[in-house]
Formats: C-alpha cells, structure tokens, sequence
C-alpha cells in the first residue's frame, strides 16, 4: 500500500516537471519573438512613389499652366531663392538668368524685355519679354505629350546638362524630351525641357526652368 502511494507521488512529481519544463521554453520561445520583432528595421519610404510624385506636379501642375500661357499662375511656386532660366542646358546659377517671384510678376506685368543670355553659335543677344522668352526658350513645343520622361536622370544627350545633378544635388528635377520631330534630320532636331524643384515641407517649389536643344 505504502509502495503504491509513492509510486503515484512519483508520478505526480515527474509530470509537473515536464509540464514546467514545456512551458519555461514556450516562454523563451515568444520572447524570442518579441525580440525579433521588436528588432525589425524601419519600413523604407518607397522613392519610386515620391519620383511619381514629382512627375504628376511637374506634369499636372507647371506644364499645364505653360501650355496655357498663364504665367502669373506660375509665380506661386516660385520660392525664396527665385528661379533660374537657362535657354541651352547649363544650370550655372553665377550666368544664368535668376528672377525672384516679385521681380518676374514685375516683367510679366510690364511686358519689360529681359537679357536671358546669348544665342548659341551667333552669340547674339536673347532679349525678349516673358511670354516672349517661354514661347521660343521654355514651351516651345508640346511638352506635355513628351515622348520620354524621366525623374531624377539625364535622358536628354547634351553633355552640358549632364551637370544638373550635381548643381542641384538636394533637390529633384523631372525632365520632359523628344527624340527628334522630322526623320531626315536622323535625331538632330531633339528637344528638351528640364524643372528643378526643391520640397519644403509639404510643397514643392520651382527653382529652374532648362531648356534644350541641339547645338552647333
């Protein structure tokens, strides 16, 4: 009688040690998980939504305000560093062009000629009035329907622009190009227009107008 009832004791013990030791590595098993989940890098921020971003803005917001000649609607996005015109693909921000906001309402207003710059291959002096300059230098063609685009990458082959990334290192740009418009002049013909805009918090702001084309 005596034997049995240790018997049963035994038994009793032995599995009250198993079930303890199951449980101590259940334990150890979700703290294993809280760690491994508590140790997950941040999500990165997914650049191709950002590029697109930029894309629709440059697209839906500049474009259509050029192709519909109206200007002043362009001056609310120009910010405090002003906006730099370039009619040949250099972004050189000591030669260029640079309009504040108020100073570009002035010359729209005043219908007032600019010296934008100088004309590739005679040297001639390109002075014209802003609608004057956006219709020969900036939209000259349809860029809205351009036939490539691009976000943050040089498409155009102008060695000259090439230089836009690192002129404006911090900053985003959207690049709108044609290959060419007429087969006999085998690409010679190519055009592009280039934005450059700068983000401040949740607003983008435009801080350079390219425009480009073949040169002699």
């Amino acid at each position: 009688m005596l034997s049995k009832l240790y018997g049963t004791l035994l038994s009793i013990l032995l599995l009250t040690a198993c079930a303890n030791n199951r449980s101590d590595k259940t334990d150890q098993q979700t703290d294993s998980t809280s760690l491994t989940a508590d140790s997950t890098p941040p999500v990165k921020v997914d650049t191709v939504v950002i590029d697109g971003a930029v894309l629709s803005f440059a697209r839906d917001s500049i474009l259509q305000l050029m192709e519909a000649k109206q200007y002043a609607g362009l001056s609310r996005f120009i910010g405090d560093e002003g906006i730099l015109f370039s009619p040949f693909g250099s972004a050189d921000t000591t030669k260029n062009k640079v309009l504040s906001r108020l100073q570009f309402l002035e010359l729209l207003k005043n219908n007032t000629q600019v010296l934008w710059g100088y004309a590739d291959g005679t040297g001639d002096a390109i002075r014209l009035t802003i609608p004057q300059y956006f219709k020969k230098y900036v939209y000259d063609v349809a860029f809205l329907k351009a036939e490539q685009t691009s976000v943050n990458k040089v498409i155009d082959p102008d060695s000259a622009i090439s230089k836009v990334p690192s002129v404006y290192a911090n900053n985003s740009f959207v690049q709108f190009y044609f290959p060419g418009f007429n087969e006999d002049y085998e690409g010679l013909d190519w055009k592009s227009l280039l934005l450059v805009f700068k983000q401040q918090q949740s607003k983008y702001y435009l801080v350079a107008v390219i425009h480009n084309k073949w040169k002699i």
